[in-house]
């Protein structure tokens, strides 16, 4: 296997500079995925009971055509990896983790030319066995090929397009599931504002409100829905306009405060109090950002955004300490798909990023991990081989007729 060495150029936005290192990770996942076939791209990454754990999607020839959703872990020095879920019509996977315990939320459409999907949330047992804990009714309608995990009142949260008619190209619609006492879970038609078109979620929870942005086709631009308290809770929105074609999208909870990431041609980090919104140009280099593939996290107080940018073609790490928003090129690539990286705290507690890297004809899947204020060694899983297409045109969304393309790569 061949491991590649990169150099880690570390950059402050005020012009100074720190100190920068290289080093290598023992790399074994998955090396023979096909390069030949398009599909869609997410990655979510943690670290469960001190082991760096992935979730990802791709195509393996032993499963094709189907795609297939893996769990690749980090055990005595080495990779292991298995099978969640596989299917033909796979959409957009998610994972969250509550108390050790993963859970992974997809969606798979019905089949072609009946593309109703059902979303699906599997649990994973003590013994290593995923169960299903979740499955929604199948719509007359379609649904997208969206959806997102996050956590309320530590308990797992998803929100997942709604149905739609075929005349539309994004669902209008979003519906939250989750789980409330007990094993029970309940779902909410989300009540939203005008008609648009989901093709990213972003849930998260500041104090005792459920918020979730969703970035929207058709010039609306990202919408934040909110409910207070608990299921059964009063929703209300927020249009943030200015934000047309978001690429990115990734709320967080920045000590109370909402904080995302936007995308739309330039880039930016944003807070947001009460209805006023501060922006910060994400501008590595000098430059500003073209960012597809991101995430936000807030890490030891810190809030941390990884993110792949096409203005250079690099995966980038960036974190706001003190009001300076420093960075660091841990490798080079680019995305198809905002959901293509991942940051998360890693078993030091230091951050730790696995982003999925089209290089070429084909991608790789990379874990880089022990990244702390002045970089120490980093690590990097991985080659996977998955597809890579239009890196130089407009970011791709899934959409239901995306899925059905896939029958002609075949």
């Amino acid at each position: 296997m061949v491991i590649k060495h990169f150099l880690f150029g570390v950059t402050v936005f005020c012009s100074s500079t720190l100190a920068s290192a290289q080093a290598l990770f023992p790399s074994i996942v998955q090396s023979n995925f096909d390069s030949g076939a398009s599909t869609v791209e997410s990655i979510n990454g943690f670290t469960i009971n001190g082991v760096p754990t992935i979730f990802y999607q791709g195509f393996l020839p032993a499963q094709k055509p189907n795609v297939a959703i893996y769990e690749s872990q980090y055990l005595n020095n080495s990779w292991t990896t298995s099978i969640i879920a596989t299917n033909y019509l796979l959409g957009f996977s998610s994972a969250t983790v509550v108390n050790g315990t993963p859970y992974v939320a997809y969606e798979v459409a019905g089949g072609i030319p009946d593309m109703s999907c059902t979303a699906t949330i599997v649990s994973q047992s003590n013994g290593g066995a995923w169960n299903t804990v979740y499955q929604s009714p199948t719509p007359n309608d379609h649904l997208g090929v969206n959806i997102a995990m996050g956590i309320y009142n530590n308990q797992p949260v998803a929100v997942f397009d709604g149905p739609y008619p075929w005349s539309g190209a994004y669902s209008p619609n979003a519906v939250l599931v989750e789980r409330t006492a007990g094993s029970n879970w309940q779902t909410t038609n989300v009540p939203v504002p005008y008609n648009a078109g989901f093709f990213h979620f972003s849930p998260v929870q500041v104090g005792d409100n459920l918020d979730f942005l969703g970035t929207t086709d058709g010039g609306f631009g990202d919408l934040l829905m909110s409910r207070a308290g608990g299921y059964g809770g009063t929703w209300s929105s927020q249009f943030f306009n200015q934000f047309t074609n978001d690429a990115a999208g990734n709320l967080a909870n920045e000590g109370g405060t909402l904080a995302f990431i936007s995308s739309t041609g330039s880039a930016y980090y944003n807070t947001l109090s009460g209805s006023t919104l501060s922006t910060t140009a994400i501008s590595p280099s000098g430059t500003n950002a073209s960012i597809v593939g991101s995430d936000l996290q807030v890490i030891a107080g810190i809030p941390t955004l990884a993110y792949l940018d096409r203005t250079d073609g690099n995966l980038h790490l960036d974190q706001l300490v003190n009001g300076v928003m420093t960075d660091r090129v841990l490798a080079s690539g680019v995305a198809d798909w905002a959901q293509a990286v991942s940051v998360f705290p890693g078993p030091d507690g230091n951050v730790a990023v696995a982003a999925i890297l089209e290089q070429g004809s084909s991608s790789e899947v990379e874990y880089f991990g022990a990244l702390t204020s002045v970089p120490e060694p980093v690590s990097i899983t991985a080659v996977l081989s998955l597809t890579a297409t239009g890196l130089l045109g407009r970011p791709r969304r899934a959409r239901a007729n995306d899925l059905a393309q896939r029958q002609f790569h075949h």
